[in-house]
Protein backbone atom coordinates (compact mmCIF):
# COMPACT_ATOMS: atom_id res chain seq x y z
CA UNK A 1 0.00 0.00 0.00
CA UNK A 2 1.34 3.43 -0.94
CA UNK A 3 2.62 5.48 1.98
CA UNK A 4 0.80 8.82 2.05
CA UNK A 5 1.61 9.97 5.57
CA UNK A 6 2.95 13.41 6.40
CA UNK A 7 6.47 11.97 6.60
CA UNK A 8 6.15 10.30 3.18
CA UNK A 9 5.42 13.72 1.66
CA UNK A 10 8.68 15.05 3.07
CA UNK A 11 6.97 17.21 5.70
CA UNK A 12 8.21 17.30 9.28
CA UNK A 13 6.19 19.13 11.87
CA UNK A 14 9.41 20.48 13.42
CA UNK A 15 9.98 22.65 10.32
CA UNK A 16 6.81 22.54 8.20
CA UNK A 17 7.35 25.73 6.18
CA UNK A 18 10.75 24.61 4.88
CA UNK A 19 9.42 21.15 4.09
CA UNK A 20 6.38 22.45 2.23
CA UNK A 21 8.60 24.81 0.25
CA UNK A 22 10.70 21.77 -0.63
CA UNK A 23 7.61 20.15 -2.16
CA UNK A 24 7.02 23.29 -4.19
CA UNK A 25 10.68 23.94 -5.06
CA UNK A 26 10.41 22.87 -8.74
CA UNK A 27 7.62 25.41 -9.31
CA UNK A 28 9.50 28.10 -7.36
CA UNK A 29 12.63 27.45 -9.45
CA UNK A 30 10.60 27.64 -12.67
CA UNK A 31 9.11 30.95 -11.56
CA UNK A 32 12.56 32.41 -10.85
CA UNK A 33 13.82 31.23 -14.24
CA UNK A 34 10.90 32.81 -16.11
CA UNK A 35 11.54 36.13 -14.35
CA UNK A 36 15.26 35.93 -15.17
CA UNK A 37 14.61 35.09 -18.82
CA UNK A 38 12.11 37.96 -19.08
CA UNK A 39 14.76 40.38 -17.80
CA UNK A 40 17.26 39.17 -20.41
CA UNK A 41 14.70 39.27 -23.23
CA UNK A 42 13.80 42.88 -22.37
CA UNK A 43 17.41 44.07 -22.01
CA UNK A 44 19.82 45.08 -24.79
CA UNK A 45 22.13 42.30 -26.00
CA UNK A 46 25.62 42.89 -24.53
CA UNK A 47 28.48 43.49 -26.96
CA UNK A 48 31.12 42.00 -24.69
CA UNK A 49 31.78 38.31 -25.36
CA UNK A 50 32.43 37.59 -21.68
CA UNK A 51 29.11 39.09 -20.64
CA UNK A 52 27.36 37.15 -23.43
CA UNK A 53 28.91 33.96 -22.05
CA UNK A 54 27.53 34.83 -18.61
CA UNK A 55 24.06 35.32 -20.04
CA UNK A 56 24.28 32.02 -21.91
CA UNK A 57 25.18 30.25 -18.67
CA UNK A 58 21.88 31.48 -17.19
CA UNK A 59 19.85 29.85 -19.98
CA UNK A 60 19.26 26.14 -19.30
CA UNK A 61 19.62 23.56 -22.10
CA UNK A 62 16.56 22.83 -24.24
CA UNK A 63 16.06 19.41 -22.61
CA UNK A 64 15.96 20.99 -19.15
CA UNK A 65 13.48 23.61 -20.30
CA UNK A 66 11.23 20.91 -21.78
CA UNK A 67 11.44 18.95 -18.52
CA UNK A 68 10.37 22.08 -16.68
CA UNK A 69 7.32 22.45 -18.92
CA UNK A 70 6.46 18.79 -18.33
CA UNK A 71 6.77 19.33 -14.57
CA UNK A 72 4.40 22.31 -14.69
CA UNK A 73 1.95 20.30 -16.77
CA UNK A 74 2.06 17.48 -14.22
CA UNK A 75 1.50 19.96 -11.40
CA UNK A 76 -1.65 21.15 -13.17
CA UNK A 77 -3.07 17.75 -14.11
CA UNK A 78 -2.18 15.36 -11.27
CA UNK A 79 -4.90 15.38 -8.60
CA UNK A 80 -3.74 14.81 -5.01
CA UNK A 81 -5.16 11.66 -3.47
CA UNK A 82 -7.47 11.90 -0.46
CA UNK A 83 -4.74 10.52 1.80
CA UNK A 84 -2.20 13.05 0.54
CA UNK A 85 -4.64 15.94 0.98
CA UNK A 86 -5.50 14.65 4.46
CA UNK A 87 -1.82 14.62 5.47
CA UNK A 88 -1.35 18.19 4.25
CA UNK A 89 -4.56 19.34 5.96
CA UNK A 90 -3.15 18.08 9.26
CA UNK A 91 0.05 20.08 8.63
CA UNK A 92 -2.03 23.18 7.85
CA UNK A 93 -3.92 22.91 11.15
CA UNK A 94 -0.73 22.20 13.09
CA UNK A 95 0.74 25.41 11.67
CA UNK A 96 -2.06 27.37 13.31
CA UNK A 97 -1.52 25.58 16.62
CA UNK A 98 -4.84 23.84 16.37
CA UNK A 99 -4.61 20.82 18.66
CA UNK A 100 -6.34 17.65 17.54
CA UNK A 101 -9.60 17.39 19.36
CA UNK A 102 -13.28 16.94 18.89
CA UNK A 103 -14.28 18.21 15.47
CA UNK A 104 -10.72 18.36 14.14
CA UNK A 105 -11.13 15.22 12.08
CA UNK A 106 -14.32 16.44 10.44
CA UNK A 107 -12.73 19.84 9.84
CA UNK A 108 -9.74 18.24 8.12
CA UNK A 109 -12.10 16.06 6.09
CA UNK A 110 -13.92 19.19 4.91
CA UNK A 111 -10.60 20.69 3.79
CA UNK A 112 -9.83 17.51 1.85
CA UNK A 113 -13.26 17.64 0.18
CA UNK A 114 -12.56 21.23 -0.83
CA UNK A 115 -9.57 20.06 -2.87
CA UNK A 116 -11.60 17.41 -4.65
CA UNK A 117 -14.99 18.88 -5.47
CA UNK A 118 -15.59 20.08 -8.99
CA UNK A 119 -16.82 23.66 -8.90
CA UNK A 120 -16.10 24.31 -12.58
CA UNK A 121 -18.76 25.09 -15.16
CA UNK A 122 -20.34 22.16 -16.94
CA UNK A 123 -18.44 22.94 -20.13
CA UNK A 124 -15.10 23.51 -18.39
CA UNK A 125 -12.40 21.04 -17.51
CA UNK A 126 -12.30 20.16 -13.78
CA UNK A 127 -9.51 21.93 -11.91
CA UNK A 128 -7.04 19.35 -10.66
CA UNK A 129 -5.33 20.27 -7.37
CA UNK A 130 -2.02 18.50 -6.91
CA UNK A 131 0.15 17.93 -3.84
CA UNK A 132 2.50 20.71 -4.98
CA UNK A 133 -0.33 23.21 -5.34
CA UNK A 134 -1.74 22.37 -1.90
CA UNK A 135 1.71 22.71 -0.31
CA UNK A 136 2.31 26.14 -1.87
CA UNK A 137 -1.21 27.24 -0.93
CA UNK A 138 -0.64 26.28 2.71
CA UNK A 139 2.56 28.34 2.89
CA UNK A 140 0.67 31.27 1.40
CA UNK A 141 -2.19 30.86 3.88
CA UNK A 142 0.22 30.80 6.83
CA UNK A 143 1.73 34.08 5.64
CA UNK A 144 -1.56 35.87 5.02
CA UNK A 145 -3.97 34.61 7.67
CA UNK A 146 -3.99 34.45 11.44
CA UNK A 147 -6.61 31.74 11.67
CA UNK A 148 -7.22 28.45 9.91
CA UNK A 149 -9.30 28.93 6.75
CA UNK A 150 -12.77 27.61 6.19
CA UNK A 151 -12.98 25.02 3.39
CA UNK A 152 -14.07 27.50 0.70
CA UNK A 153 -11.14 29.79 1.58
CA UNK A 154 -8.79 26.82 1.44
CA UNK A 155 -10.04 25.86 -2.02
CA UNK A 156 -9.80 29.48 -3.20
CA UNK A 157 -6.16 29.61 -2.04
CA UNK A 158 -5.40 26.37 -3.90
CA UNK A 159 -7.06 27.64 -7.08
CA UNK A 160 -5.19 30.95 -6.83
CA UNK A 161 -1.88 29.07 -6.70
CA UNK A 162 -3.03 26.84 -9.56
CA UNK A 163 -3.84 29.91 -11.68
CA UNK A 164 -0.34 31.23 -11.07
CA UNK A 165 1.22 27.92 -12.07
CA UNK A 166 -0.92 27.85 -15.22
CA UNK A 167 0.14 31.38 -16.07
CA UNK A 168 3.75 30.41 -15.46
CA UNK A 169 3.42 27.47 -17.85
CA UNK A 170 1.92 29.68 -20.56
CA UNK A 171 4.62 32.32 -20.16
CA UNK A 172 7.32 29.67 -20.25
CA UNK A 173 5.87 28.02 -23.35
CA UNK A 174 5.42 31.30 -25.22
CA UNK A 175 9.00 32.34 -24.42
CA UNK A 176 10.62 29.30 -26.07
CA UNK A 177 11.06 30.86 -29.57
CA UNK A 178 12.32 34.12 -28.06
CA UNK A 179 14.82 32.24 -25.88
CA UNK A 180 16.15 30.32 -28.90
CA UNK A 181 16.60 33.62 -30.76
CA UNK A 182 18.27 35.15 -27.69
CA UNK A 183 20.70 32.24 -27.47
CA UNK A 184 21.68 32.71 -31.12
CA UNK A 185 22.27 36.42 -30.61
CA UNK A 186 24.41 35.79 -27.53
CA UNK A 187 26.52 33.18 -29.30
CA UNK A 188 27.40 35.51 -32.17
CA UNK A 189 29.71 37.94 -30.24
CA UNK A 190 31.49 34.96 -28.70
CA UNK A 191 32.06 33.32 -32.09
CA UNK A 192 33.15 36.65 -33.59
CA UNK A 193 35.82 37.05 -30.92
CA UNK A 194 37.05 33.46 -30.78
CA UNK A 195 36.83 32.41 -34.44
CA UNK A 196 38.12 34.39 -37.44
CA UNK A 197 35.37 34.96 -39.98
CA UNK A 198 36.04 34.32 -43.67
CA UNK A 199 33.90 37.18 -44.94
CA UNK A 200 34.49 36.31 -48.60
CA UNK A 201 33.25 32.75 -48.09
CA UNK A 202 30.31 34.05 -46.07
CA UNK A 203 29.36 36.53 -48.84
CA UNK A 204 29.61 33.85 -51.53
CA UNK A 205 27.41 31.54 -49.48
CA UNK A 206 24.72 34.18 -49.62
Amino acid sequence: MKNTSVASLGVRRSNPVARLKLLGEPVIAASKLVVDLAKMLNAPIPDDAVECARWLARIPPDAEMQNMLAMLEETLTEQASSDQAQALAVVLLDGFGRAPGEGAASYAAALVAATEEDMADDDAEPAQISVTIIALAIVRIWRQQKFAPVPCEFRAACLAVRDRVEGLKLRRGHAVPDVIDLRDKLEWPIMRQTEPVDWEAWANAE
